[in-house]
């Protein structure tokens, strides 16, 4: 009994202390959304297991690693609000919510740690960009492509336009990342049951497709009359609604490719799809899968195939 205990404090210090460690470096570089990879997921695990005190205490080293470098208790805020992103994962599993639900929650409270943290401090955050892009430029530039040169150098340009979409894209895989891995865990290893449902049949609310919507329309107005100064709202709404309807995209290939079972060809353009043609062609069948849904019509298709197979069989008869 005693070993037993003594191994649950080791390994909870060990945990413990690689968040620690893994937020000062995290902190001190400036990785704050990659941190949404890693930190919510040993406070999911706890926090599924019920045992919220020692979840709520990796959320405080998470804090105190941050605070740490020289960041100060802004950035201490911002990581324990990533870790406790692992919260809504344990309440789910323990109160058995849907995967989208937790996903969005997980999402939505790593975001406003990210988001929140960059435009609390946007000057500093632009400045760091910029520095940072003629650092790697000074060390790097030489020896890439003209058309990834050109591509960075925009980026540099219309960063203010385009970063915290990016940012919030790459919480939003994070969030993702960290749910998968946090699942994982939980199932194989305290062979506990999960949350309901996959990723592969959570599907966005109809109604992100108004703002959608609006966002197309500030885009017109922003192109006749660029001086309103909405671009910077418009570029980086899109970018987010674009990550969020591309992993629905993502889900619906992933629903179609199992219920169908297309054969090795199939597969392959599926793979293909993603790969070659970058992020518009799943973005649009995560967007239009708001009105086709394209899972249910994939369940029609396997009916009406199961049908004709036993018609074919009847007859045979």
């Amino acid at each position: 009994m005693v070993n037993v205990r003594v191994q649950t404090l080791m390994r909870y210090s060990l945990i413990a202390g690689v968040l620690f460690v893994f937020s000062s470096f995290s902190s001190g570089a400036y990785l704050d959304a990659y941190s949404v990879f890693l930190l919510p997921v040993p406070v999911a695990v706890y926090a599924a297991r019920r045992q919220i005190n020692a979840a709520l205490g990796l959320v405080a080293f998470c804090g105190f690693g941050a605070l740490s470098s020289d960041r100060g208790i802004q950035a201490a805020l911002l990581y324990a609000l990533v870790a406790t992103a692992g919260l809504p994962i344990g309440i789910g599993v323990i109160r058995r919510w849907t995967y989208g639900w937790t996903l969005v929650a997980v999402a939505g409270t790593a975001a406003v740690a990210v988001v929140g943290g960059i435009l609390e401090n946007w000057a500093g955050w632009l400045a760091l960009s910029q520095s940072g892009y003629e650092a790697f430029a000074a060390r790097y530039e030489k020896g890439l492509p003209p058309q990834l040169i050109e591509g960075m150098q925009w980026g540099r340009t219309h960063w203010a336009e385009v970063g915290v979409g990016l940012q919030f894209a790459l919480v939003l895989m994070g969030s993702l990342a960290a749910l998968w891995v946090a699942l994982a865990i939980l199932r194989r290893r305290y062979d506990v049951e999960g949350i309901r449902g996959s990723f592969r049949v959570a599907r966005v609310t109809e109604w992100l497709v108004w703002l959608a919507i609006a966002v197309a329309g500030l885009w017109f107005v922003d192109r006749q009359w660029p001086d309103l100064g909405l671009r910077i709202l418009t570029w980086n709404t899109a970018i987010g609604l674009a990550a969020i309807y591309w992993l629905n995209g993502l889900s619906v290939l992933w629903y179609g490719l199992d219920v169908l079972r297309p054969g090795l060809l199939g597969y392959l353009g599926a793979v293909l799809l993603v790969v070659s043609f970058g992020i518009h062609p799943v973005c649009l069948i995560g967007l239009f899968d708001t009105w086709v849904n394209f899972r249910r019509l994939f369940d029609r298709i396997v009916t009406e195939r199961k049908r004709r197979e036993q018609a074919e069989q009847t007859d045979d008869k």
